[in-house]
C-alpha cells in the first residue's frame, strides 16, 4: 500500500499543469501514488503532462491516468480519483495549484503520529506573482473547525488537507459525487464525523486565483444551481443531527456568503430579483457577514432594497475594467485590444535584422582544441575523485578588480574546488596580477587551470572554454570583477548535496561606489515557475550566483548559436532550469555583483552590431521553447522578455538610428507595455514613445537623465 495517493483533476489547464506536476514529482516523501483524471480536456494539458512524466522515469510506475468519456465536472472527477486510489491517505490537488516540496511528507508524518482522520495546513493565496499567507488556525476539535468553515472564516476546500482513505470512503455520499460544489461541502460532513483532526501551522499549499479558466473558477447558471443545492444539502445534513442548534447561526452565514458570491456576476433585473428571493431567511446576516468589506455590504443592501440599477451599473463597470486589464490575445481570436492596432503578423521580425552577419569575429568551429577532460579517464570511474565544484572565471580588462575576486575564491572555506581562469585576450595587466596571487596561495596552485584565447572571443565562447575544461560535480560562474562571500561555495554545495538539487541559487549584493544593497531572489523551488519569473524579468537569469550540476550542460540543445556572443551565456540559465528536476533556493546573499566597473566584460554600452548579437540570443530562446510541448505555457512571458530586451537598449541610447531600429523591433510586444509589473514609469513612457515613433523625445529624455547622473557623480 502506498503512503499517499494524490488526486489531480485535469481540464483546460495547459498553462498551469506543468508547475503543478513538477511540484508533485519533486516531493520529498517516497512511496506515493499520483492519479490524474482527464475530464475530457479540450486543450494540450495531457500532452504537457505526458512530456513531464517522461522527464521523471522514476515515477512512471506510480502514476495512474484515468479518462472520462464525457465532461462530468469537478465533483465526479475527484471521486473517480478517490475510487482508484490505493494509498493509506489521500490528498487533493487542483492542477492549477502546487505544493511545497515537503508538503506530503509533513502532512503524512503528522497524520501518522497523531492518528488523525484529517490533517489540514495553512496555504498561500497566489495572484499575479504574489503570495499571500492565509492562516487556517482554529482549535483542534470538530465543533470549532465546523463553525469556522460554515461561517467562511477558514477554507472548506478538499485541498490543503490529507485524509485517511478508509475514513473518507466510508462517508462518501451521492450528492458529493455528482454535484459541483458538493465535493467541497463534503468536507464539512467529513469534519463532523472525524474522531481526531489536526492542524499544521505552516503553509504547504499554493492556491492560484489568477487562473480565470480553471475548473473551479467558472460560474455559469448550472454551476450556481449546483452550489445552491450543495448548501441546501449541508443544511439538511445538520438538521437531521441532534446538535443542529450549535451550527444554525453559522449555516445562515454560509448561505449569506453564497449570496455574496453570486451577487457580483448579475447584470439583469431578473437575475437580481431571483437573488433576493434566494435564502430569504439569511438576509439579516448579510449586514454582518464576516470577511466582507463595507463596499460589498453596501452593494448587498442596495440589492435587498431593490435599487437594482446601481448594482447593475457597478457590476458592468467592474466587468469592463477586468476585461481591459486581463484580456490577452490568443491565436487570432478577436478580443478587446488594450493599446490600439497590432500588426497582423505577431511573430514577424523586421527583415532588416536578417542582414545580421552569422558570426562576428573569428570563432573556431570546434572547441576540441581544448582537451575535453584533461587526460584519459580510467574505465573504472569509481577511482576518480572529481572536484566538488569547478569555478569558471573569464578574464578581460579587469586589472582593477581581479585581485579582489581571486582572493575571495582562494579563501573559500570549502576544500576540493577547481579554479578555471580563461584569458579572453585581455590587453591589460589582469593576467600578471592573477599569476602573482596564485604564487601567494601554493595550496591552491595545483587546482588552478589557465587557458588563453588566441583572440577576443567574447563572454559566451569564453565561458564555453571553461565548461569544456571543467571536471567538478557542480559548476559555478564568477565574473572577474565580482566576488564571493568566503563561505559561499560551502553553503551552496552543502544545500545541493542535502537536497540532491540540480541547481542552487542565492541572493546577491549589488555593489557600487555608493555602497551595496541586497537583491532578494524569488523563492519558488519549482523549475517551471522559475522559468516564468525569468522570462517575465521578475527574476535575474544570470549564470552567476548559481551552482549547477555539470551534467545538465550535456543536453544537446543546451548550446546557444555561435553568434550569441552577448546575453547568450546568461540565456543558457533558462534552458538549465527547463532540464533541472530539483532546484533549491538559499535565502542568503553570498555573491557580490559589482555595478561600478563600466569597462568590464559585462558592463559595456553596446553599438548596433552588438545589439543584434543580443537579439540572436533572444530569438534562440524563443525557438527553444517553440519546439517544446509546453511552449504555450511561456508564450506571454517570452513576449515580456522581448519587450525587456528592447527596453534595455532604448533607455541607454541617444543615437537616433539605433532608437529607430529598436522601435521597429518586436511590434507584437507593444500590448504588454503596461502589464509588466516591475517596469518603472520611465520605462513605460519610453516604450510608448517608441511605439509611436517618438525618436527625438526618447533622445531628449535619455540625454537629460545621463546629464543629471554625470552631475551627481562629478
Amino acid at each position: 500500500m502506498k503512503k499517499v495517493s494524490v488526486i489531480i483533476p485535469v481540464y483546460n489547464i495547459e498553462k498551469y499543469i506543468g508547475r503543478c506536476v513538477e511540484s508533485l514529482f519533486n516531493q520529498t516523501l517516497s512511496d506515493m501514488e499520483f492519479i490524474f483524471v482527464n475530464d475530457c480536456t479540450s486543450d494540450r494539458s495531457m500532452e504537457i503532462l505526458q512530456s513531464i512524466i517522461d522527464k521523471y522515469p522514476q515515477h512512471r510506475d506510480n502514476i495512474k491516468i484515468l479518462q472520462h468519456e464525457n465532461n462530468m465536472g469537478l465533483a465526479a472527477t475527484r471521486t473517480s480519483g478517490v475510487m482508484a486510489a490505493s494509498g493509506e491517505y489521500i490528498i487533493h490537488c487542483d492542477s492549477d495549484d502546487w505544493l511545497e516540496p515537503n508538503a506530503c511528507s509533513e502532512m503524512y508524518i503528522t497524520a501518522k503520529e497523531s492518528n488523525a482522520d484529517i490533517v489540514w495546513c495553512d496555504f498561500y493565496l497566489y495572484h499575479n506573482g504574489e503570495n499571500q499567507y492565509v492562516n487556517e488556525k482554529v482549535e483542534n476539535n470538530n465543533v470549532a473547525v465546523l463553525k469556522a468553515m460554515l461561517s467562511t472564516r477558514i477554507w472548506w476546500s478538499l485541498c490543503t488537507k490529507i485524509y485517511n482513505r478508509e475514513f473518507y470512503l466510508s462517508h462518501l455520499d451521492a450528492n458529493s459525487v455528482h454535484r459541483n460544489g458538493g465535493e467541497d461541502m463534503l468536507n464539512m460532513k467529513l469534519f463532523y464525523w472525524a474522531k481526531n483532526v489536526k492542524h499544521i501551522p505552516h503553509a504547504y499549499y499554493h492556491y492560484d486565483i489568477s487562473n480565470q479558466f480553471s475548473m473551479t473558477n467558472r460560474l455559469d447558471k448550472k454551476k450556481i444551481q449546483s452550489y445552491i443545492d450543495a448548501v441546501r444539502d449541508v443544511e439538511e445534513f445538520f438538521k437531521e443531527k441532534p446538535d443542529y442548534d450549535i451550527y444554525a447561526v453559522e449555516i445562515n452565514h454560509l448561505k449569506a456568503w453564497l449570496k455574496y458570491l453570486f451577487l457580483y456576476g448579475f447584470t439583469t433585473r431578473k437575475d437580481l430579483r431571483r437573488w433576493c428571493d434566494l435564502f430569504r431567511e439569511c438576509n439579516p446576516y448579510m449586514y454582518r457577514q464576516p470577511n466582507t468589506s463595507t463596499v460589498q455590504r453596501f452593494i448587498a443592501c442596495m440589492t435587498l432594497w431593490h435599487l437594482f440599477i446601481i448594482v447593475i451599473w457597478r457590476n458592468k463597470y467592474v466587468a469592463y475594467v477586468h476585461r481591459r486589464k486581463n484580456t490577452v490575445r490568443h491565436d487570432d481570436k478577436e478580443v478587446p485590444q488594450r493599446f490600439g492596432e497590432v500588426p497582423e503578423s505577431l511573430g514577424e521580425v523586421p527583415e532588416r535584422f536578417g542582414e545580421v552577419p552569422e558570426s562576428f569575429g573569428e570563432v573556431p568551429e570546434s572547441l576540441g582544441e581544448v582537451p575535453e577532460r584533461f587526460g584519459e579517464v580510467p574505465e573504472n570511474l569509481g577511482e576518480v575523485n572529481f572536484p566538488k565544484i569547478s569555478v569558471i572565471i573569464p578574464v578581460y580588462n579587469v586589472e582593477k578588480y581581479i585581485g579582489r575576486c581571486v582572493e575571495s575564491l582562494f579563501n573559500q572555506t570549502l576544500d576540493d574546488i577547481e579554479y578555471i581562469f580563461v584569458n579572453d585576450a585581455t590587453p591589460d595587466g589582469s593576467m600578471d596580477i592573477l599569476q602573482s596571487i596564485i604564487e601567494r596561495y601554493p595550496q591552491r596552485k595545483a587546482f588552478v587551470k589557465i587557458f588563453n584565447n588566441a583572440s577576443n572571443r567574447k563572454l559566451y565562447q569564453t565561458r564555453q572554454v571553461g565548461l569544456a575544461a571543467a571536471t567538478g560535480v557542480y559548476v559555478m560562474h564568477v565574473d572577474s570583477d565580482d566576488w564571493l562571500e568566503l563561505d559561499a561555495c560551502e553553503k551552496m554545495y552543502a544545500k545541493a548535496k542535502e537536497t540532491n538539487a540540480d541547481i542552487v541559487w542565492c541572493d546577491f549584493y549589488n555593489n557600487n561606489t555608493d555602497g551595496n544593497f541586497i537583491t532578494k531572489q524569488r523563492e519558488p523551488e519549482i523549475p517551471f515557475e522559475i522559468i516564468h519569473l525569468m522570462l517575465a524579468t521578475r527574476m535575474r537569469w544570470n549564470v552567476w550566483a548559481k551552482l549547477v550540476r555539470r551534467s545538465l550542460y550535456d543536453n544537446s540543445d543546451m548550446a546557444m548559436n555561435a553568434d550569441c556572443t552577448n546575453f547568450g551565456e546568461d540565456m543558457v540559465t533558462i534552458k538549465l532550469f527547463y532540464y533541472a528536476k530539483r532546484v533549491v533556493y538559499v535565502p542568503e546573499a553570498l555573491y557580490h555583483y559589482d555595478i561600478s566597473g563600466e569597462n568590464s566584460i559585462t558592463k559595456q554600452i553596446l553599438p548596433l552590431n552588438k545589439i543584434y548579437e543580443c537579439l540572436n540570443s533572444v530569438i534562440n530562446i524563443d525557438n527553444f521553447f517553440s519546439k517544446k510541448a509546453e511552449h504555450k505555457l511561456f508564450e506571454e512571458d517570452i513576449m515580456i522578455m522581448k519587450l525587456s530586451f528592447k527596453s534595455r537598449f532604448l533607455v541607454s541610447n541617444t543615437n537616433r538610428h539605433i532608437i529607430r531600429e529598436l522601435s521597429a523591433l518586436f511590434p507584437e510586444t507593444n500590448d504588454y507595455i503596461l502589464s509588466v509589473k516591475n517596469y518603472s514609469s520611465k520605462l513605460k513612457l519610453i516604450n510608448f514613445l517608441a511605439k509611436y515613433h517618438g525618436t527625438y523625445a526618447i533622445i531628449i529624455i535619455n540625454f537629460v537623465i545621463r546629464t543629471f547622473r554625470k552631475l551627481k557623480h562629478s
